[in-house]
C-alpha cells in the first residue's frame, strides 16, 4: 500500500512546481485574503491559482495544518472568557494522568 504522506508531498511538490508557489507563499496569500472557512479557502486557491478542486483541498488542508496552533494556545482558546475557570481543572486531571 502506498504512503499517503509520500503521496500528499508529491502533489505539493507538483503544485508548486505548476504554480511557482510554495506552501509559505500560499499561507501568505490565504492570510491577505482573510478567509478562514476551508471551502472559501479551496475556492479562492482554485481561482487564484488556477487549480482543480483535490489540488486546491490538499494545499488548503496542508496550509491550515501548518498553521494550527500548538497544544498549550489550543488550551487557551478552549478556555477562554467565561470558561477561563475551567483550566485548572482540565490540567488537575490531565496531571493526575
Amino acid at each position: 500500500m502506498a504512503d499517503p504522506n509520500a503521496a500528499t508531498a508529491t502533489q505539493l511538490r507538483n503544485i508548486e512546481s505548476r504554480t511557482g508557489k510554495g506552501l509559505a507563499a500560499v499561507r501568505q496569500l490565504i492570510a491577505d485574503s482573510g478567509l478562514v472557512e476551508h471551502a472559501e479557502v479551496r475556492t479562492m486557491l482554485m481561482q487564484a491559482l488556477a487549480l482543480g478542486h483535490g489540488d486546491a483541498n490538499a494545499l488548503a488542508q496542508a496550509a491550515a495544518k501548518d498553521a494550527a496552533p500548538p497544544a498549550a494556545d489550543a488550551l487557551g482558546a478552549i478556555y477562554a472568557d467565561a470558561k477561563a475557570a475551567l483550566r485548572s481543572l482540565h490540567e488537575h486531571i490531565d496531571a493526575a494522568g
